[in-house]
C-alpha cells in the first residue's frame, strides 16, 4: 500500500515518471532552500571540533593516500611499482589533492571529501524532489545525511574515500529518475570500480526500464565505464590489479561484521573461544581466524548475495515506479553492508547516503534507525575498539549495531514487497515485454 497516489507515465527513454497532485509536495524553491540548509549543516558538522576540519590527524589513512599520490606523481605506476589495495577508480580522489607541498595534502583531501559530501546532499534533494515528497520528509532525509560527520565521526567521513562511491550511487539514481540512463549506468560502473557495492544497484537500473531489449547494451555501458579506468593498469600491471581481487577473496571474517559479532557474543556467553589477529597485507584489518569464522564468513557471503538478489526480485515484482526504485536502492545497499564478511566502520557512510532515499511510511523507522547504527558505530570506533579486539564486552554493542542494520534491511524489503503489482498490472507488463521482443 503506497503512502499516496502515484501514476507512472510512459517516457520515451524507458523511465517512469511521477505525476502527483498532492498539495504537500515540496516546491522547487523550497527544495533549493532545503539543499542550501543541508549543505550549511554539513559544513558546520564538518568544521566543528573535536575532529573537524583543521584538526591534527591522528589515526587516519590519509597519510597512506598521500604516499600513493607522491609516488604516482614521481612517475611510479600504481599496482606495478608499488602495492595498492584499492581498485583503480579510487585513484582520481587520491591524486586530486596532490601538489608539490605534501604537508597540506591532509587538508586538501578533507576539503575534497567535504565538497563530495555537499554534492551528495544536493543529489539527494534532487532525487527526493523528483518523487514529490513533502517538506518534512525532505528535511528529515537531508538531515540524516548532512549530520553524518557528527553522528558517525569526522575521521570516518572525511578521512576516507567512501563518500566517492556513495555519491556516484546518488548520481546514478538522479540520472535514472530523469531518464539519463547512460549517465546513471556510467556512474554505477565507475562506482563499482571504486568499491564493489554500487554493482548491486545495476540490476535495479536495468529493471527500471520495461522490457529486455537493451539489457546487453546497457550492461556494456556499465562494463565499459569500469574498464576505461581499470584497463591502463591491467595492461601495465596485470598481477598488481589481480592482487586487489585476490585480497578481497582472501579476506577473513572481519571483527565488526555480523558473523564475527555473533561469534564474539557467543564468546561472552562462554560458548566460543576466538582467535583475533591483525591481517596485515590482506585487508589490514582485525579479523577472526579459524574454521568456525571461515564457515560463518562463507554463510555470510551467501546471505549477502541472497539479500541483494531478494531486493532485485521484489523490485521486479513491484510497480517499479520511481519511489520503488529509491526503496530498492536503499535496501540493496543496506543488504550488501549488513550481511557481508567485511563491515569496516566507514561503510556506514554508504548506509547513511542510501537510507534517506527511502521516503514514505518506512522512513519513520529507517531514518532514526540509521542514525542509531551510526552512533553505535561511533561509540565503538571512539571508545571501544581496543576492548573489541580483545573480544571484550563491547562485542555486544557491535552486535546491536549489526542487528539494527539487519532490521533496516528487513523493513525496506517488506516495504518493497508491499508495493507489489496487481495481477492486471503484471499482465500489462508482460504484454509490454512481449511487445519489446517483437520489435
Amino acid at each position: 500500500m503506497q503512502d499516496r497516489a502515484e501514476h507512472p507515465v510512459d517516457d520515451p527513454r524507458g523511465v517512469a515518471t511521477v505525476t502527483d497532485s498532492s498539495a504537500s509536495a515540496v516546491s522547487a524553491r523550497a527544495a533549493a532552500h532545503v539543499a542550501v540548509a543541508g549543505v550549511i549543516v554539513l559544513i558546520v558538522c564538518a568544521v566543528a571540533p573535536p575532529g573537524g576540519l583543521g584538526s591534527i590527524p591522528d589515526d587516519t589513512d590519509v597519510g597512506l593516500y598521500s604516499e600513493y599520490a607522491r609516488r604516482t606523481f614521481e612517475g611510479q605506476v600504481p599496482y606495478r611499482d608499488f602495492g595498492l589495495e584499492y581498485p583503480p577508480a579510487v585513484l582520481p580522489v587520491l591524486l586530486a589533492p596532490a601538489t608539490s607541498d605534501e604537508s597540506t595534502y591532509y587538508d586538501r583531501f578533507r576539503l575534497l571529501m567535504l565538497a563530495i559530501a555537499a554534492a551528495a546532499v544536493v543529489l539527494l534533494v534532487v532525487a527526493l524532489h523528483r518523487v514529490r515528497v513533502d517538506t518534512a520528509q525532505l528535511a528529515a532525509a537531508v538531515l540524516v545525511l548532512a549530520t553524518m560527520p557528527r553522528t558517525l565521526a569526522p575521521e570516518l567521513v572525511l578521512d576516507r574515500f567512501d563518500l566517492w562511491p556513495a555519491t556516484l550511487v546518488l548520481l546514478a539514481v538522479v540520472a535514472l529518475l530523469y531518464g539519463r540512463r547512460t549517465v546513471g549506468l556510467v556512474a554505477l560502473g565507475v562506482g563499482g570500480a571504486a568499491k564493489v557495492y554500487p554493482l548491486a544497484v545495476v540490476p535495479l537500473a536495468l529493471l527500471a526500464r520495461r522490457g529486455t531489449a537493451r539489457v546487453r547494451s546497457e550492461l556494456l555501458v556499465v562494463a565499459s565505464a569500469a574498464v576505461v579506468i581499470a584497463l591502463p593498469f591491467v595492461l601495465l600491471a596485470p598481477r598488481g590489479v589481480a592482487r586487489v581481487g585476490w585480497l578481497l577473496a582472501r579476506r577473513e571474517l572481519q571483527i565488526e561484521s555480523l558473523g564475527a559479532s555473533a561469534l564474539l557474543a557467543a564468546h561472552q556467553l562462554g560458548l566460543y573461544t576466538p582467535a583475533v589477529h591483525y591481517s596485515f597485507g590482506v585487508g589490514n584489518s582485525w579479523d577472526l581466524a579459524g574454521s568456525a569464522p571461515r564457515i560463518v564468513a562463507f554463510v555470510g557471503s551467501l546471505a549477502q548475495v541472497a539479500a541483494v538478489a531478494t531486493v532485485w526480485i521484489l523490485f521486479r515484482r513491484s510497480t517499479r515506479e520511481p519511489r520503488e526504485l529509491l526503496v530498492a536502492v536503499a535496501a540493496a545497499v543496506v543488504g550488501f553492508v549488513a550481511f557481508g564478511k567485511i563491515l569496516s566502520p566507514q561503510y556506514l557512510v554508504w548506509v547513511l547516503a542510501a537510507v534517506p532515499l527511502a521516503v514514505g511510511r518506512v522512513s519513520r523507522f529507517t531514518l532514526p534507525a540509521a542514525v542509531v547504527a551510526a552512533l553505535l558505530t561511533r561509540s565503538v570506533y571512539r571508545a571501544g575498539y581496543g576492548d573489541l579486539i580483545e573480544a571484550g564486552p563491547w562485542s555486544w554493542v557491535v552486535l546491536a549495531r549489526n542487528l539494527v542494520l539487519v532490521t533496516i534491511f528487513v523493513a525496506l524489503a517488506l516495504e518493497l514487497a508491499s508495493r507489489a503489482r496487481s495481477p492486471a498490472q503484471a499482465h500489462v507488463d508482460a504484454e509490454s515485454t512481449a511487445g519489446s521482443h517483437a520489435r
